[in-house]
């Protein structure tokens, strides 16, 4: 038998480890975002593939007997799609509780169907940079969360059917990263979102990184 005082112990810690948001939970307008999992998408990592791959392939195309430096361009370009594809999956998970109009999975699925990704790709930009901004704006400790550039992504989309998205991506990405990286540090923030917040306000451990 346990007794009481233990007992509300229990219930204390049951209620400390209770997360921030169940998955599916849609938090309404004017309260507080839920912290999510701490996490970050690093553009110094995505650069690396994004800078290098370009380079290579025009030193393949220079050189005498530079063909096989295409081998390692295309495996930079394609670990470069993977990174994009990665931090788009994290930023769509990151705003699912605001109600946002398709899930992470949805999101990066879609965009493989064929045809049907013409119109899926403006969704996978364009839709996220709406979103996000929607969801900064509507809830008190994301409202001095770094917003996307909602025209930045409609440029890249339509420029990408014309071969100049390639130079848009670079801006686009590191919006995007700096999203992800401050959502994934809110956890760190004070509850109204404020600058100088150093303590974790999720219930959770404190998280340096």
């Amino acid at each position: 038998m346990i007794p009481s005082t233990m007992a509300g112990t229990a219930g204390g810690l049951a209620q400390v480890a209770t997360p921030a948001a169940a998955p599916g939970l849609i938090i309404p307008p004017g309260e507080l975002f839920p912290p999510p999992a701490p996490t970050k998408a690093s553009l110094g990592l995505l650069l690396t593939p994004l800078i290098s791959a370009p380079v290579l392939a025009l030193l393949a195309l220079l050189l005498k007997k530079g063909f096989f430096l295409i081998f390692p361009a295309g495996a930079l370009l394609i670990w470069a799609s993977v990174l994009i594809y990665i931090y788009l999956y994290r930023a769509w998970r990151l705003l699912q509780p605001g109600n946002v109009r398709t899930t992470p999975g949805k999101a990066i699925g879609f965009i493989f169907i064929p045809f049907f990704s013409v119109y899926w790709f403006f969704v996978l930009f364009v839709g996220l940079a709406n979103d996000w901004n929607r969801v900064m704006a509507a809830h008190p400790n994301l409202q001095q969360g770094p917003r996307l550039n909602s025209g930045l992504a409609l440029a890249f989309c339509i420029g990408s059917f014309f071969g100049i998205g390639a130079f848009l991506i670079f801006p686009l990405m590191a919006d995007i990263c700096k999203g992800v990286t401050w959502m994934g540090r809110l956890h760190l923030m004070p509850k109204d979102g404020g600058p100088g917040g150093t303590a974790a306000q999720a219930g959770g451990a404190l998280r340096l990184y």
